[in-house]
C-alpha cells in the first residue's frame, strides 16, 4: 500500500468548492414570481435539488447499512445521522420558506415559525449579515424577516421595500 499522500484532493477541493459556491450564488432568479396577485420570493429548483440530492445520499447510506458487515454498521449509522442532521435544516428552509408581497403587505410563510402578515409600514430597518449571508429586516412588532442570498426574487422585494418605506437593502 502506498503511504505517500498527494495534494490532489485538497487542491481540487480548494478550486471546486469556491466555483460551486459562486455558481449557487448566481443561481437565484432576479425577479419574484407572481402567484395569486402577489409576488413571491422562493428558493429555486437548484437549491431544492441540492437538498434532495443530500436526502438521497442519506437514503443510500440507510440502504448501505443493511448490506455492510456487523462491525461496519456503527460508522454507517453515524454517517446517516451526520448527513441527515446536516440536510434536515436545508430541506426545511428550501421547501418550507417563502415570502410574498403586494402593495399593502408582506406575507411570511416559514416552517421555522408561525406565518405572518406584515404591513409595509411596520418595517424599521434592514441590515446585512455577512456571516449568515442574509438580510435582516426589523419590524416594529412582528420580529425579523430574513432574506437569504440564495432565495429567488429578493431584488424585486428590495425595490418594493425602497418604494414603500424608503429603506434600502
Amino acid at each position: 500500500m502506498n503511504t505517500t499522500s498527494t495534494p490532489i484532493v485538497p487542491i481540487a477541493a480548494a478550486i471546486v468548492v469556491p466555483m460551486v459556491l459562486g455558481w449557487l450564488l448566481r443561481s437565484p432568479d432576479q425577479a419574484a414570481k407572481e402567484k395569486g396577485g402577489k409576488l413571491w420570493l422562493e428558493y429555486g429548483k437548484l437549491m431544492k435539488g441540492m437538498a434532495l440530492l443530500f436526502a438521497g445520499l442519506v437514503a443510500l447510506l440507510v440502504g448501505l447499512w443493511f448490506t455492510v458487515a456487523p462491525d461496519d454498521k456503527q460508522p454507517v449509522a453515524w454517517m446517516v445521522a451526520l448527513f441527515g442532521l446536516l440536510d434536515l435544516p436545508l430541506l426545511i428552509e428550501f421547501f418550507g420558506v417563502r415570502i410574498g408581497f403586494d402593495d399593502e403587505q408582506i406575507y411570511c410563510h416559514s416552517a421555522w415559525r408561525k406565518n405572518r402578515v406584515i404591513p409595509w409600514g411596520e418595517i424599521k430597518s434592514c441590515t446585512y449579515s455577512k456571516v449568515n449571508k442574509w438580510w435582516v429586516i426589523e419590524t416594529a412588532s412582528q420580529g425579523r424577516i430574513r432574506i437569504h442570498e440564495f432565495i429567488s426574487g429578493r431584488e424585486s422585494f428590495f425595490e418594493a421595500m425602497k418604494r414603500k418605506t424608503g429603506i434600502s437593502a
